[in-house]
């Protein structure tokens, strides 16, 4: 941590800290007004005695977003409040964003750090600066975390990586490992962990885990894992084969984050009121990738991309062509055609396009079909079938109409998907779009 923050940044960041300290008021007390008050289940309550120590408070606003914090000194409450809560704010992203700070801090916690010291610093002044205070605290909290998130609907033979990803199958040896090492650690409540874990098993077991290694502070790390396993499980969905036709979709997620089409009803019937019913109105189908099937993913690209991904510096071109990939897997996680639509055109345009004042329908069908047809009646056809599906993505957005799974949208998402596909393989070829685009205008005037 100490060489993340160099010495002239340390000094004016110590300097906007304490100006924070002349900031502390004394919080007005707020109008109570009595509100609706849901009668939700209350499962357990809180005594006063239970509450060892109150750190801090803070006040939120109608969006849930944080707008002030407190402390309690005297009975009394303070906090930076207004134009104080402002410049916590502001100091705490310019150190966030500094340097290599932000693959290992998250702002919440430089903000919690720097809330704390203001508050220290303005009960009993100290000697110890608030960036020396900060190194010393990420010093301990930086650890390198090994996280596994469980992936439902999603199940695979052997052991992959996507970037820093590993995915892993979990097997029944595996996950009993998991569950002796949990009895080992509560040899007093076998049975309760026996029976929350068989749950848990039913949920996981079967399927597969995906696992990275993250270098920050505790919640930082569970963060930066999660937004790596999603744009791998976004690549993944883009080199699948369900994105060729437009009734197949891909349910597979993050544990706890899967996309649920279900409904839980309750019939009435005079008096009496049944059991709670479950209805499924959309079925998402578990994926299983074979030895086989990586080999074939490897072969669509992902080898490509492991490169990429594996390069300290990337081109812009390669960057581009990573945020085309995480637009487009989109399409395959939602049943509609005209939702599929959007995102797919989405990510095309957002490599196709040089900027957003050229025709987009004419250039975009040109460039597609020179781009990936091999003959002249292909590349016809292809800027055809473009065209065609362009005046139906106009007539949703703009007259409501809706696109329905025909032949013409299924020949398009082919067309998209072998777009993809070869765009993957193309990643080390150019440096720019721009020079992307003017070699596919070269072979327009060849």
């Amino acid at each position: 941590m100490y060489s993340i923050i160099h010495d002239k940044a340390s000094t004016r960041f110590n300097e906007e800290a304490m100006d924070l300290v002349g900031l502390i008021k004394p919080v007005p007390p707020k109008v109570g007004v009595k509100a609706f008050s849901p009668e939700h289940y209350i499962s357990g309550t809180f005594e006063e005695s239970d509450i060892i120590e109150i750190t801090s408070l803070g006040e939120v606003n109608h969006l849930g977003e944080e707008i002030s914090k407190h402390f309690i000194h005297g009975k009394k409450l303070f906090g930076l409040i207004d134009a104080g809560y402002q410049n916590l704010n502001k100091l705490s992203e310019s150190i966030y964003s500094h340097g290599k700070v932000s693959q290992h801090l998250s702002i919440e916690y430089i903000k919690d750090k720097l809330f704390e010291w203001v508050k220290e610093q303005w009960i009993a002044k100290s000697e110890t600066t608030f960036i020396e205070e900060l190194s010393a605290s990420a010093e301990v909290d930086i650890v390198e975390h090994d996280i596994g998130f469980p992936i439902s609907m999603l199940s695979v033979e052997d052991e992959f990586e996507i970037g820093d990803v590993v995915f892993r199958p979990i097997t029944k040896d595996r996950f009993d490992g998991w569950f002796q090492n949990i009895i080992e650690a509560s040899k007093e409540h076998v049975e309760i962990v026996r029976g929350e874990f068989e749950i848990i098993r039913k949920k996981m077991q079967g399927y597969t885990v995906a696992e990275v290694k993250v270098l920050a502070e505790n919640k930082h790390a569970i963060m930066i894992g999660k937004e790596k396993v999603l744009k791998s499980l976004a690549i993944l969905r883009a080199l699948s084969y369900s994105n060729i036709h437009p009734k197949l979709t891909e349910g597979f997620n993050i544990l706890g984050a899967e996309k649920n089409d279900g409904v839980t009803c309750i019939k009435f019937d005079e008096n009496y009121v049944g059991s709670p019913l479950e209805y499924s109105e959309q079925n998402y189908k578990a994926r299983t990738i074979s030895k086989q099937d990586i080999e074939e993913i490897r072969r669509l690209g992902l080898g490509v991309i492991n490169k990429v991904l594996s390069e300290p510096r990337k081109s812009d071109f390669q960057k581009k062509v990573l945020e085309a990939l995480e637009l487009y897997s989109k399409n395959n996680m939602l049943p509609d055609p005209q939702d599929k639509l959007i995102y797919i055109l989405s990510a095309i345009e957002s490599v196709l396009l040089k900027d957003p004042k050229e025709p987009i329908q004419k250039n975009l069908s040109e460039r597609m079909a020179l781009y990936i047809g091999k003959t002249y009646d292909q590349r016809i056809e292809i800027k055809i079938n473009v065209e065609k599906i362009y005046n139906k993505r106009s007539k949703f957005l703009h007259h409501g109409s809706v696109i329905d799974e025909s032949e013409m949208l299924t020949s398009f998402m082919k067309t998209a998907w072998i777009f993809i596909v070869k765009l993957i393989g193309d990643m080390d070829k150019y440096n720019t779009k721009q020079e992307f685009i003017e070699h596919i205008e070269v072979i327009k005037f060849s």
